[in-house]
């Protein structure tokens, strides 16, 4: 027992290797890009040189400041590449729109879906489902 817990606190100061794959002519989706881990996530994607990197969000302007944000970090020359689209995935009209702005693409390589909320209080979406 004492030997895990040893582990596993060295393991919390371990530096793991950057992914530094080539992500040169695909397209990327990160879902809730415009703070945390998802903004972190698409931001070390466009370090990759992807051909798109799409930024999902429920808010265009939180979401163009994290691309402003995102492009200056990384340095990056090729402004264009990132995209902001909206998807508020508490709403099915928002999640269509989306899905059906998505099937222009000519294709889709890596999809992170990682948008989430916590609330305090139980709500429902406009849809009728649990806000979650």
């Amino acid at each position: 027992m004492t030997f895990r817990l040893i582990q596993w606190v060295r393991d919390q100061f371990l530096d793991l290797p950057l992914v530094s794959e080539n992500l040169e002519g695909r397209i990327v989706v990160v879902t809730g890009a415009n703070v945390g881990l998802g903004f972190e996530c698409a931001k070390h994607f466009l370090r990759m040189k992807p051909a798109k990197l799409i930024l999902a969000v429920r808010s265009i302007e939180k979401g163009q400041d994290a691309a402003l944000r995102m492009i200056d970090e990384t340095k990056e020359t090729r402004p264009d590449i990132v995209e902001v689209w909206k998807l508020d995935m508490a709403s099915f009209t928002s999640i269509q729109a989306f899905a059906q702005r998505a099937e222009t693409l000519p294709r889709l390589d890596i999809a992170v879906l990682n948008a989430g909320l916590l609330t305090r209080v139980w709500e429902t979406t406009g849809d009728g489902y649990e806000v979650s």
